[in-house]
């Protein structure tokens, strides 16, 4: 069955779809207790005071660790809150929800260049209608969905040059690599894939395409350093994700072995990361060609390793990953779909158990419900031993959802091998 006419437009069902997708936030938003949103959620509220004050957030409030792209976001919806005489939790969830209408529809054009007509609006409702994406952009209030969005721009772009070979295709994956670098580092991983195909690109092309690849973080990050030299040092390059609860660490901590998390996660994944992005780099610039659908899949193993392999871990890095592996599992194998499938499934569990109890992520039953059964499951997870054991279904599912990656780009590879 499909859902549009083969070659027509898909306008009016995606319409439908973003109409949904808006529909659901707003009815959550109204739903909810104001109060219950993140502490990510207040630390933009003391960003946005800091900016009115005329004070550098970087050195005063001690939340700020990336380049200063979103601080730059905060401050212009502090600014368009004031004019137009709403809060600025809510200007920054009305923010959020159109970025997230900008992803639901470069994701849709990416499923056109994949080729995606089959159950392609049950797949990108697995945005739109998803309870974890819902949670994340109305109560988290995650600025990662902009990564996601950078990121699903990069992987059209550069499947575009895949195919066309133009030179102008890759300086504009180059350009939305660089926008998500300069939002979070995080996207840097994806640098290699650049390496693909690009001995087609003159070496004046190259050059730019540094530059618009490193130059935004790089200049942005070179002014707040001035500004706090030590605060950008210590909260922006030494930065890491909070450890022991999920993953590799929460497996340290629960062994008793926490002393093993600052060598992991500060001296042997950064290395170990190096080295597999090296190999790729150098894989990808030999390779007489590189598909689109690889890329695609490269993108998605890049992306799951830093949660799934990582020194650290936070719930909304799941965004950065979500739309491509709902693009590359559409027309992947079984095992990759069911290991998708799997992964979808329990991860919804997961987050809404979390998101109604962690009060660091807004914990919406303890304002809605706050019976005392409640309160003391709440307390019960506090523990970085209960929130890594909640955790391990989802962590083997990662592990699945990267093996599948995996096994997909060695098919692909051994195709190619085989006809070259």
């Amino acid at each position: 069955m499909t859902f549009e006419k083969e070659g027509a437009p898909a306008r009016i069902p995606l319409a439908a779809v973003i109409t949904a997708s808006v529909a659901a936030r707003v009815i959550f938003i109204a739903l909810a207790d104001p109060r219950a949103v993140s502490a990510d959620m207040h630390s933009w509220e003391r960003v946005a005071a800091a900016l009115a004050a005329g004070h550098n957030p970087y050195n005063t409030t001690g939340v700020l660790n990336w380049p200063p792209l979103w601080m730059q976001v905060v401050f212009a919806l502090q600014r368009f809150a004031s004019a137009a005489g709403i809060g600025f939790l809510r200007a920054v969830q009305m923010f959020l929800i159109a970025a997230e209408c900008g992803l639901l529809f470069a994701t849709d054009r990416l499923m056109d260049r994949f080729g995606v007509r089959r159950r392609r609006l049950l797949l990108l409702a697995g945005i739109a209608l998803n309870p974890i994406c819902v949670l994340l952009i109305c109560q988290h209030g995650s600025f990662d969905v902009l990564i996601a969005l950078a990121v699903v721009l990069f992987v059209s772009w550069l499947s575009r040059f895949l195919a066309d070979g133009r030179e102008v295709s890759w300086l504009m994956a180059s350009l939305f690599l660089g926008a998500g670098i300069t939002l979070k580092g995080v996207p840097a991983v994806l640098a290699p894939l650049l390496c693909s195909g690009v001995r087609r690109v003159s070496a004046a092309a190259r050059s730019l395409g540094a530059l618009l690849l490193l130059g935004p973080a790089v200049y942005g990050l070179s002014i707040v350093y001035v500004l706090g030299p030590g605060e950008i040092a210590r909260k922006v390059f030494a930065y890491r994700s909070i450890p022991g609860w999920f993953g590799v660490t929460g497996l340290f901590h629960w062994l008793r072995r926490d002393d093993w998390t600052r060598t992991y996660g500060g001296v042997v994944f950064p290395i170990a990361l190096a080295a597999a992005l090296s190999l790729l780099a150098v894989s990808l610039w030999r390779a007489r060609s590189v598909s689109a659908r690889e890329v695609a899949l490269w993108s998605v193993v890049l992306l799951v390793a830093i949660p799934f392999l990582g020194g650290g871990y936070g719930p909304q890095y799941i965004y950065w990953f979500w739309p491509l592996l709902l693009v590359v599992a559409a027309g992947g194998s079984l095992p990759l779909r069911v290991a998708a499938a799997a992964f979808a499934g329990t991860a919804v569990v997961t987050y809404a158990i979390e998101y109604a109890l962690f009060e660091v992520l807004g914990g919406f039953l303890l304002w809605k419900a706050p019976s005392s059964e409640v309160i003391l499951l709440a307390i019960a997870f506090r523990s970085f031993r209960a929130a890594a054991l909640l955790n391990a279904p989802l962590f083997l599912c990662y592990a699945a959802v990267f093996t599948a990656c995996l096994r997909e780009i060695k098919g692909i590879r051994g195709v190619s091998a085989g006809t070259a």
